[in-house]
């Protein structure tokens, strides 16, 4: 398959190589958000993993003025999941450094700096929103170096009625499952990766089942467009 950029171009889709940031593995353990916190009955847990990732950019630079949407959970048409489900969760900014993830800012935590990045991001917006395409977990941050990934972890709580309804499809013109956007100004010819992750998680927190696992890698392709991401086998 193929999706077509705002150019009406039809780049060839490559291998998805899966940064290790993903969790794809089922019986991992997923405890940090929940250790001290007590649920009640009639749910049924989610934990929902999203990322881009910028391998590479034509000059080699930094991506200026940039904006990341990624897909989000949905119940029904396009309609935005109540964020009275979300138990926790956090945006970040990582670099990877000889496959080592190295946390630069996290929820508006700074963490250590990665060459070569010498300041801390400027975020302007950070959240959930509807869109075009559905809605989408979205970021405004000033610069974007190569290297970096902007990710979004979520972990819900959902009521059993609509559990089996939940997720992070969209309606997009390419027919794939779900799409991502993301944006530079100035435009750059760019080397990245889209993934997004829904899975069911036992009472104790591990992973049960993948639900859904979209992905899409790309090289060449414009710094200004909205992109089809496909389902992934294992």
């Amino acid at each position: 398959m193929a999706r077509r950029n705002s150019n009406g171009k039809s780049p060839v889709k490559l291998v998805l190589v899966l940064v290790v940031l993903i969790v794809a593995a089922v019986g991992l353990v997923v405890t940090k958000p929940w250790e001290m916190l007590g649920f009640g009955g009639g749910t049924v847990r989610f934990y929902s993993n999203t990322y881009f990732h910028l391998t590479g950019t034509a000059d080699n630079g930094s991506l200026e003025n940039v904006v990341v949407s990624l897909p989000d959970l949905t119940v029904g048409d396009n309609e935005i999941l109540n964020r009275n489900y979300i138990k926790d969760g956090y945006w970040t900014i990582n670099a990877q450094v000889d496959n080592t993830v190295v946390v630069e800012f996290q929820a508006g935590v700074m963490g250590q700096l990665v060459a070569p990045r010498t300041s801390w991001p400027v975020v302007q917006t950070a959240g959930a929103d509807t869109s075009v395409w559905g809605p989408k977990y979205s970021i405004d941050v000033n610069l974007l170096y190569p290297g970096e990934v902007f990710q979004v972890e979520l972990w819900w709580e959902i009521p059993t009625n609509i559990a089996d309804k939940i997720t992070m499809r969209d309606v997009n013109p390419w027919s794939y499952p779900t799409a991502a956007f993301i944006y530079s100004n100035p435009m750059k010819m760019i080397n990245g990766s889209f993934f997004a992750g829904l899975y069911k998680l036992t009472p104790e927190n591990r992973v049960e089942q993948a639900v859904e696992e979209t992905g899409w890698t790309f090289e060449n392709g414009e710094s200004q467009s909205w992109v089809g991401l496909a389902p992934l086998t294992t």
